[in-house]
């Protein structure tokens, strides 16, 4: 990354949302910096400083640990050899956790640094846990979690957000897909430690339903030697006895921590920089990021600090941003809001959206209009809000609409029909037919959707497609299969061999275990059936 021995990020406060964090030595309040918990999991609005706790273990919020370690741990514990990016930056540290994983207080953490957060000065906030997976080619507008990324970069404030782990997917994190949040990926540095000879990580990648390139730009993923603290799992680790690291330290790779990384890389040109906007730094980090023929394809770069501190040229965008646009609509009287086809598709998407329901007679004739636009995205946006509404698409439109040659318009069909618990045993066939999209985000949100309607109708095919997704290390289309055949039938296989918290997506080990299940469920299937 590149860092200036100087930059440190002292002085510049920055926000993680995670789950929970221990008080790890290498993330509580130091000589130098001080750590607040917020505890909004719990209802706790007020920051709490949080002071080490030297003996350990620390057996809870390992990944709330290593998203802290790695943008601004101190590397207490390892003389400072494995610090964060930003050692010195102030951090408060959001513990969403309620009762567990699927409880997730996200958008109470969100509004926290919104309504307090803000006053206290937080610049920048990373959010790399996400259990609400939100299909990439549908509207950030249907996520109230990604409205409020968009209020909080509108305040001044810089949000960043991981991709996810699976190639097979524009983004498995939903906030990755909003306007101005930057989306983080990874690259493996290897093991010369040459970044210009580094690899592209098997994170997601793709367009999002704005015309966002996601992600925009990368950090070190694989290989990172971060504080672990839970002795139960440093025991199961894989390298434990190959790699030569202090004690309560191992590897771990994902885009989880690729997030971080860039958050505290823009604490450090916050230091140096302290009159710089949120627009300033995302600008300063992505034109600064260092670009390889390696991962050409991907069209991002590693964040390199040293580059994007000496970068001062920058024109601000005379355009709203996304938030302003969706407050100024928002506020129109719906007699006042443009008409479709008269103004960009844009501003025509945040006209629908702002729409009352139940919908009256005017916001009925938009959405009229909008069904029948030119406009995939305006066409799209439709069907998604009257999903929203009580206004039901003819089967014609639906199945006209999924089979239309634009992924987003058939990503919105599916949507309407998750939405209308009604209609989804008559489209069977067609989702099942989604299953081979030729795009994998709308074949993802397809067997999203067998599962969430838990008709039987759906396990033959969902089973029938294992064993080729499989093979063609499609593994976020393997694990939907499988989630969606657990909610359907109540059936669990064990993964054999057990799953290892460092273990490349792609690699044999996971191939085979994945082919391991298909088989399972395809001798479970059977004899189910006869």
């Amino acid at each position: 990354m590149d860092v200036p021995s100087e930059l440190t990020g002292h002085g510049v406060k920055i926000a993680i949302v995670d789950i929970t964090f221990p008080n790890h030595p290498d993330i509580s309040s130091s000589g130098v910096r001080n750590t607040y918990i917020i505890r909004i999991g719990r209802g706790v609005v007020e920051p709490e400083l949080m002071n080490a706790d030297h003996t350990g273990p620390w057996e809870t919020g390992i990944h709330g640990l290593q998203t802290a370690a790695a943008a601004a741990g101190t590397g207490l514990l390892s003389n400072g050899k494995y610090a964060g990016i930003a050692p010195d930056a102030e951090l408060y540290l959001i513990s969403a956790h309620n009762t567990g994983p699927e409880d997730f207080a996200l958008d109470s953490a969100l509004e926290w640094v919104r309504d307090i957060g803000w006053k206290l000065g937080i610049r920048g906030v990373l959010v790399s846990f996400n259990t609400r997976p939100h299909p990439p080619l549908l509207p950030w507008q249907l996520e109230n979690s990604a409205i409020l990324c968009e209020q909080l970069s509108d305040l001044g404030i810089l949000v960043v957000s991981c991709t996810g782990n699976s190639a097979d997917s524009g983004s498995l994190c939903s906030l990755s897909c909003a306007p101005s949040v930057l989306s983080v990926g990874g690259i493996v540095i290897p093991n010369d430690g040459k970044i210009a000879n580094a690899s592209s990580y098997h994170g997601s990648r793709g367009t999002t339903f704005c015309g966002k390139w996601v992600p925009e730009i990368f950090a070190p993923t694989g290989n990172l030697v971060l504080p672990w603290g839970n002795s139960r799992m440093l025991a199961a680790h894989p390298y434990k006895d190959i790699d030569d690291v202090p004690e309560g330290y191992a590897r771990n790779e994902g885009t989880s921590f690729a997030g971080p990384i860039v958050l505290g890389a823009a604490a450090c040109l916050w230091q140096a920089h302290p009159e710089w906007t949120n627009e300033q730094v995302k600008h300063a980090l992505v034109k600064g990021a260092f670009k390889s023929n390696h991962w050409s394809d991907l069209r991002a770069g590693v964040v390199s600090v040293r580059t994007s501190v000496s970068l001062c040229e920058y024109e601000p965008d005379v355009e709203p941003s996304s938030f302003a646009r969706h407050r100024a609509i928002n506020s129109m009287p719906e007699e006042d809001l443009p008409k479709i086809g008269t103004v960009d598709a844009t501003t025509n998407v945040e006209a629908i959206f702002s729409l009352a329901t139940p919908f009256s007679p005017h916001g009925l004739r938009m959405l009229s209009d909008a069904f029948s636009s030119e406009s995939p995205i305006v066409r799209s946006a439709a069907m998604c809000k009257s999903a929203q509404g009580e206004h039901q698409l003819d089967d014609t439109y639906l199945t006209s609409a999924l089979q239309h040659s634009n992924a987003k318009v058939r990503s919105a069909a599916l949507y309407h029909i998750l939405c209308r618990p009604t209609l989804r045993s008559h489209y069977v066939e067609a989702i099942i037919d989604r299953f081979e999209d030729e795009d994998l985000d709308v074949s993802l949100l397809a067997i999203q959707i067998s599962g969430i309607t838990k008709l039987p109708l759906f396990v033959s095919p969902l089973v029938t497609g294992l064993r080729k997704e499989a093979l063609a290390d499609r593994d976020i289309h393997f694990w939907g299969r499988i989630i969606s055949l657990r909610q359907v039938t109540n059936q669990f296989f064990d993964p054999e061999p057990p799953f290892q918290m460092v273990e490349c997506g792609n690699s044999n080990v996971h191939r085979q275990r994945c082919l391991k299940l298909a088989e399972q469920w395809e001798e479970w299937h059977k004899s189910s059936v006869h």
